[in-house]
């Protein structure tokens, strides 16, 4: 995997996400255990032949999961000479239970799921790191190690160099399309996987909270939804269920670091949130931008429209629906508006009005702004949901009136603000 850089570990620390510490190297004890060597172990002599592996070091921990480096001491040189071991932790009140719905075991199996199914959809070049096993009952998944160079995301972002950074953005954008465009019409092997680790938990970005957290937006604010308001919500959480051609493997948290490049290939990290969906909850992440993400910014338009079409290129490849402009744009309009109502599930309006949260590199109340105009903007542009748009227009309009002396607009990431 990746160690990223101090300046990228010393916003992490700063951060909450979802009311949860994001705890870096620089501030945890070592929880390395002879129980997770001996099943890593286990995993890689049942794939390799005998494999003896050192003591192992930390590398991380997110609050949800450990994450370790082993090296081969002994065994067949087919045998990888390091790996990285993934842990399922403990958090707070859900201890890891694998026949347990929901919780720690839920989100290990779902990355269990979608990298074993990546690995037999798109073998080479590889889009994530290579499964080598699992262990059920301990809570580990033993993964190929990218090395100690790989680069992501955040660091061209946070630093100074626009040309460097877009580049990186469209390589992100194409390796988020072609996961979509190989899994497209495929997801039932997904949902064959992920059905034989174990139960799985509520779905994590479903779609029943949508027309009770949208009204309490619209009530919060005194504004008036008509009966087409409720039609538009009908229609979206309809379209976000059922997809039709846009259903495919989604990340659902393709954060900024959740995306590296190590020596010729690019991939994509942590699938503990992988599950089948809309494509367009993770082709739209540059335009929102980056909605579960901490390290948050504006990009410039030319920007967001490069990575799209770089997104699109690769799932129009296999999504005929995505080759059709008018249902393409439909598309972006559903999940701009599924991310600009999330934001209030998880922080409620009300509780915005009466203060901000901070939250990596910028506050909720500048999230929600930002994603109240890109809605209102794709709705008008499209023909769909209008709705909604016009809604979500005056909603910012009112919340721009009322934080105007305590909000700045969100920013543009470092990398693109003229010196």
């Amino acid at each position: 995997m990746i160690v990223t850089s101090p300046a990228v570990r010393s916003w992490r620390w700063q951060c909450t996400r979802h009311g949860e510490r994001l705890f870096t190297l620089d501030n945890m004890t070592d929880p390395t255990s002879t129980v997770v060597q001996d099943a890593a172990e286990r995993v890689l002599s049942e794939a390799f032949g005998a494999v003896r592996l050192d003591a192992g070091t930390l590398l991380d921990s997110s609050g949800r999961s450990n994450l370790f480096r082993f090296s081969r001491l002994s065994g067949s040189d087919s045998a990888p000479a390091s790996v990285i071991v993934k842990r399922a932790a403990a958090m707070g009140d859900e201890a890891y239970d694998p026949d347990q719905p929901g919780g720690p075991a839920s989100r290990l199996f779902n990355e269990w799921a979608s990298l074993q199914f990546l690995g037999e959809m798109a073998p080479d070049p590889p889009l994530a790191p290579r499964l080598y096993g699992g262990d059920r009952e301990v809570g580990i998944l033993v993964m190929e190690d990218l090395g100690h160079s790989a680069e992501g995301l955040p660091d061209r972002l946070l630093g100074d160099d626009s040309v460097a950074a877009e580049a990186d953005l469209v390589a992100y954008a194409t390796t988020v399309g072609r996961m979509h465009g190989r899994t497209v019409g495929y997801v039932a092997r997904f949902h064959e996987l992920r059905d034989a680790l174990g139960p799985s938990g509520p779905d994590q970005l479903g779609h029943d909270w949508i027309p009770s957290t949208f009204h309490a937006m619209v009530d919060a604010l005194a504004l008036t939804a008509g009966p087409a308001v409720d039609d538009d919500l009908t229609l979206l959480m309809a379209s976000l269920a059922s997809p039709g051609e846009f259903t495919a493997l989604i990340h659902a948290d393709p954060c900024p670091d959740n995306w590296l490049r190590t020596g010729s290939t690019d991939r994509l990290l942590d699938f503990e949130f992988g599950r089948v969906g809309h494509a367009l909850l993770d082709g739209v992440y540059g335009r929102v931008p980056f909605p579960t993400c901490w390290c948050i910014g504006r990009l410039p338009e030319h920007v967001t429209r490069t990575m799209e079409r770089a997104y699109r290129t690769e799932l129009a490849r296999t999504c005929s629906a995505a080759r059709d402009d008018a249902r393409y744009a439909q598309a972006v309009v559903e999940a701009c508006a599924h991310w600009m109502i999330l934001v209030c599930r998880w922080s409620p309006i009300t509780k915005l009005l009466e203060a901000d949260q901070e939250w990596g590199t910028g506050t909720i109340r500048q999230r929600l702004l930002a994603r109240l105009e890109v809605v209102a903007r794709v709705t008008r542009e499209a023909h769909h949901l209008e709705a909604i748009g016009e809604l979500a227009e005056a909603m910012s309009r009112d919340l721009h009136g009322r934080w105007e002396l305590e909000v700045v607009p969100l920013p543009l990431y470092p990398a693109f603000r003229t010196p």
